[in-house]
């Protein structure tokens, strides 16, 4: 294990620097779509339905895009309180006990902050 990973350290680290360094474009879809494999894992963790992933990878998305300059700033001012609104309407798209539908949003939640708002 140790060692797959020191060999992906040894190839992924130049690559990174690289769009690191050239900057512009190619590294604003690099960081589009870590923010996707970021949320895809965290939503496959959470084990959420393939409707609460859909409006997840959306909200995410839009949000770190919204976050690197493509959206206009009123989103990335209101943007939050969008994203809350729309996991609590996920939620309630699906009644059921308490604790699952408190899971859910929370996990969108905390889904859509981490995955697209922390890597941009």
């Amino acid at each position: 294990m140790l060692k797959t990973r020191v060999l992906a350290a040894c190839i992924f680290t130049p690559a990174i620097l690289g769009l690191v360094i050239l900057g512009g474009l190619s590294l604003k879809l690099f960081c589009l779509g870590l923010s996707f494999l970021l949320l895809w894992e965290f939503f496959r963790l959470c084990q959420l339905s393939v409707l609460d992933q859909s409006i997840g990878y959306i909200l995410g998305l839009l949000l770190c895009a919204a976050l690197l300059g493509w959206l206009p700033e009123l989103l990335v001012r209101h943007g939050m309180a969008l994203i809350l609104l729309s996991c609590f309407l996920a939620v309630l798209l699906r009644p059921e006990p308490v604790e699952r539908a408190v899971f859910r949003m929370g996990a969108l939640f905390v889904g859509v902050v981490y995955g697209g708002g922390l890597i941009p």
